[in-house]
């Protein structure tokens, strides 16, 4: 199971991924789930992943940071990411 994978199976909550792997059973898959639910979704998407690396690296807190990048809508540049995220970190209106 490659990244990318993984991703997909933790944001769909595919257990059956994670049982096709010898030795997981259902209650460990359920547990990977849960473990892995909320911290893989920004490693998913390489844009994505840089850009919550800048904004840690800039002072931001990594959760204020996660929150600010799944609160604007997809881009497809990376540039044009960090700048709407930094400008709704700057708004203060993340909950």
């Amino acid at each position: 199971m490659d990244s990318n994978q993984l991703a997909t199976a933790v944001s769909t909550g595919d257990e059956a991924a994670f049982r096709a792997i010898s030795g997981i059973g259902p209650k460990t898959a359920k547990l990977i789930l849960i473990s892995l639910g909320g911290k893989v979704s920004a490693e998913a998407d390489p844009v994505k992943s840089r850009v919550l690396q800048a904004l840690v690296q800039l002072g931001t807190e990594e959760s204020s940071a996660r929150k600010a990048i799944d609160s604007v809508e997809a881009s497809t540049s990376e540039s044009e990411l960090l700048r709407m995220a930094l400008a709704a970190l700057g708004s203060g209106k993340l909950g």
